[in-house]
């Protein structure tokens, strides 16, 4: 209805696709520069099950946030309810709202992200070169499981996802080898996906 943009936490991307325009992408740490211009000009922000962790919250200037969760534990301290997001959008979308700012989102969109520069096919192994290849033959019934490390920040600069949960990783809750593991457990659960396990550092 109103065209808001959105952004993503790292565990939330994919929810809606990356390639929509509506969807500015990752924000905070390794963010996208359209995602956290945004997040910083701000005048409110509306915070839909996210705990608002210091890598998403670093660069947000605006104390008008308006936080949505299930679980206590995670309220900001701004404005928060304890409440389902599913609920809450559906009691939202009953109500009539201004339309988009046309301004607000040009100005957005002029935040486009520096072109990283070509990498050279070497006898050396660029880690990015490495990931672009791998992603290069990965589609929707691929999930990635990344390990602790540095393997997160090359996924998330180098990947766009079209569905939740195509990359999946600790959260910062795993040690290093996690990948592994998590990769027999995602095949369970995924039967018809390619599973790919990321692991090591460097």
């Amino acid at each position: 209805k109103t065209d808001i943009p959105i952004t993503t936490t790292w565990n939330a991307r994919g929810i809606i696709p990356e390639s929509d325009e509506k969807n500015l992408g990752l924000t905070g740490n390794r963010g996208t520069r359209k995602a956290n211009y945004a997040a910083e000009h701000a005048d409110l922000i509306i915070a839909l099950g996210t705990r608002l962790s210091e890598r998403t919250t670093s660069h947000i200037n605006t104390d008008n946030i308006i936080q949505v969760n299930t679980n206590k534990e995670h309220d900001y301290g701004k404005t928060f309810y304890h409440y389902n997001v599913k609920n809450f959008l559906k009691l939202l979308n009953e109500k009539n709202f201004t339309k988009e700012n046309f301004k607000w989102k040009n100005r957005i969109n002029s935040k486009e992200d520096v072109k990283k520069p070509e990498l050279e096919e070497t006898y050396k192994l660029h880690p990015e070169l490495v990931i672009q290849n791998i992603l290069k033959h990965c589609d929707t019934n691929t999930t990635i499981v990344i390990d602790a490390g540095t393997i997160p920040t090359y996924f998330t600069t180098e990947s766009t996802l079209e569905k939740s949960g195509q990359i999946l990783f600790s959260g910062g809750l795993g040690p290093m080898g996690y990948s592994i593991p998590a990769a027999i457990g995602a095949t369970y659960a995924r039967h018809d996906d390619v599973i790919i396990a990321a692991t090591g550092d460097g």
